[in-house]
């Protein structure tokens, strides 16, 4: 299939209704707040999941997940923490588990705002989230949680977390644009050197400082992420790999084994079940298949 039929494709995706969904969501694009790629308001009842159960997969986000009425608590998750946990880059998935109720917004985050928001170690925080009480301290926090609680509307939480993080007093300086270019992982090394003005080692060093991991570990998750975005399309596995840029039908195997934890058939039925999924379509950005 042409580049343009699965772009036609993909669009016609998009403006297909959502599945059935227990959920409630509003999302939004993050126009208008710098380092913020989106926002989605999910709220509704989850009685039962059936096996696997929700996973998160990787993607070149940060995310601040913000309970509104609720915990959204992952696997990895050592304890109970507060409303608000902050989460870096993924490079494996994991699962999570929802609460009965559950009234929550994700923010979907460039992981350069780890520091320059935060003062944190982006590269600490790959694989890993944290009660934000305990990078930022409890008062910000409290202050983020009271706004989204205050606000009657999904329109209302979400202009309310983008005036509190515009508030936020910066912790580092923000990185060159070279660096916070959306496209960043589309980039050849050499041509990302050269527009930072430095040696390829400067550039790779300089890449895992403000997002957590390697330029190389970036073009893996995208090309992830791009064959993700059409699982769900009756493409042979072939022509599913040559599209997303993998060098054959073995390498998108072991991609989706690495960075999904199952088969590509298992990651095709799971994706096309999926009802979380539907839920980031409409912010329009890469990397938004971040659930199923």
């Amino acid at each position: 299939m042409s580049t343009s039929r699965l772009a036609t494709a993909a669009s016609e995706r998009r403006a297909s209704p959502l599945r059935a969904s227990p959920l409630r969501a509003h999302a939004a694009p993050g126009a208008g707040q710098p380092g913020v790629t989106g926002l989605v308001d999910v709220a509704g009842s989850v009685a039962s999941w059936g096996p696997p159960g929700p996973r998160a997969l990787p993607s070149l986000h940060a995310v601040l997940s913000i309970g509104v009425v609720g915990e959204i608590r992952s696997e990895r998750d050592d304890r109970a923490g507060g409303a608000v946990w902050l989460s870096g880059v993924a490079t494996r998935p994991f699962g999570y588990r929802l609460p009965a109720e559950l009234h929550a917004v994700i923010v979907l985050l460039e992981p350069w705002v780890i520091p320059a928001w935060f003062g944190l170690d982006a590269g600490g925080l790959v694989d890993r989230r944290i009660d934000l009480r305990d990078g930022i301290g409890a008062a910000p926090v409290a202050r983020l949680l009271s706004a989204v609680r205050r606000a009657d509307t999904p329109k209302g939480r979400m202009m309310a977390v983008r005036r509190w993080a515009a508030a936020l007093a910066p912790r580092a300086g923000a990185p060159p644009p070279a660096l916070r270019d959306a496209r960043l992982a589309d980039r050849d090394a050499a041509g990302l050197a050269r527009a930072l003005g430095v040696s390829l080692r400067q550039s790779e060093r300089l890449v895992q400082r403000h997002h957590g991991v390697t330029l190389r570990e970036m073009k893996g998750i995208r090309r992830f992420q791009r064959a993700l975005e059409h699982f769900e399309e009756d493409l042979s596995w072939a022509a599913l790999s040559a599209d997303a840029g993998f060098a054959d039908q073995s390498h998108l195997c072991r991609a989706v084994r690495r960075y999904a934890g199952m088969t590509p058939a298992a990651l095709r039925g799971a994706a096309r079940g999926s009802w979380i999924a539907p839920l980031y379509r409409p912010l329009g950005c890469s990397d938004r298949v971040v659930a199923i």
